[in-house]
């Protein structure tokens, strides 16, 4: 009887150290575990974060480059169409502003002159229109409304836009290549991206 009493004492204190050991074990396997996923995790929100700049930024730049392509279009009746009290067809303000106005049949509400801006504002870049139904109607720079963000102001800041215009002559006629550079970073700093498009802009006259 006694030596059968020892053996169940020493099973039981094994069980007990093994149960330790292996709950140990388990823990420690479990944080390597985490620690993965969790390092996995953060690595595909950088990704698709950095991944949502670059695609904002791309749309951003051929949503400027079309507009002002069109620049200038009266719907084919011979005249550039301009601001109220602008010189050229594209008017811009403080190398942070730039507006201009053209036709587009079939606008809402017949409002086919469309008067557009893009304005930096703070970290923020602005895209404002305004569509009437005459040309005597198309409304000043400083007029045109409503405006909206181009982008989630949460997500992503604007630290840099600019555009310039370099007139061209071939022969009689006279055009201009225009540049835009436009500089987006996430609002925490970590990624930043810059994107710049040059085209040739065109001649409604």
């Amino acid at each position: 009887m006694a030596t059968l009493s020892a053996r169940r004492c020493s099973q039981l204190g094994s069980s007990l150290v093994e149960m330790m050991v292996g709950s140990l074990l388990g823990i420690v396997i479990l944080g390597v575990i985490s620690s993965v996923f969790l390092s996995f995790q953060r690595a595909a929100k950088e990704k698709s974060l950095e991944l949502h700049l670059q695609q904002q930024l791309s749309i951003a730049l051929v949503t400027l480059k079309e507009d002002i392509q069109r620049a200038g279009y009266d719907g084919g009746k011979g005249f550039s169409l301009k601001l109220s009290g602008a010189d050229e067809t594209i008017q811009v303000s403080g190398g942070t502003s730039i507006g201009l106005a053209y036709f587009r049949e079939g606008s809402r509400e017949n409002k086919d002159f469309r008067s557009i801006k893009y304005m930096l504002s703070g970290k923020k870049l602005l895209a404002c229109e305004k569509g009437v139904v005459s040309k005597a109607q198309v409304v000043a720079l400083s007029d045109i409304s409503p405006c909206a963000s181009l982008f989630d102001e949460d997500l992503i800041e604007v630290s840099h836009f600019s555009m310039s215009s370099a007139k061209i002559t071939d022969g009689a006629i006279e055009s201009a290549v225009t540049s835009i550079k436009v500089s987006l970073q996430t609002a925490d700093g970590a990624y930043s991206e810059t994107g710049e498009t040059s085209f040739k802009q065109r001649n409604w006259q």
